[in-house]
């Protein structure tokens, strides 16, 4: 939830882990997954989908935005060049 709160004060839109999990009904112990962000997203009145990119398509893809790590963690995409990814990892 720490990194969809970083995205959404990206777009000027207070959040707060804590306090959003609580009005979604999760534990602090529960697991953040696709569908929790969606209702998070909603809850927040921000437009939020669910895609699937490449490395390859990275560049194309509109930014800011989430991707879930292999190790299951959530970061916030920041810029893209084609060459190099900035990313915070709250």
């Amino acid at each position: 939830m720490q990194a969809f709160c970083v995205l959404a004060r990206l777009h000027q839109v207070a959040a707060e882990p804590e306090a959003l999990a609580h009005a979604l009904g999760l534990a602090p112990s529960d697991a953040v997954g696709e569908p929790e962000l969606l209702l998070a997203a909603k809850h927040l009145g921000l437009k939020a989908k669910i895609s699937r990119s490449s490395v390859e398509r990275l560049p194309l893809t509109p930014l800011p935005a989430l991707a879930r790590l292999n190790d299951g963690r959530w970061v916030v995409l920041a810029q893209c060049d084609g060459q190099r990814v900035l990313f915070m990892d709250p």
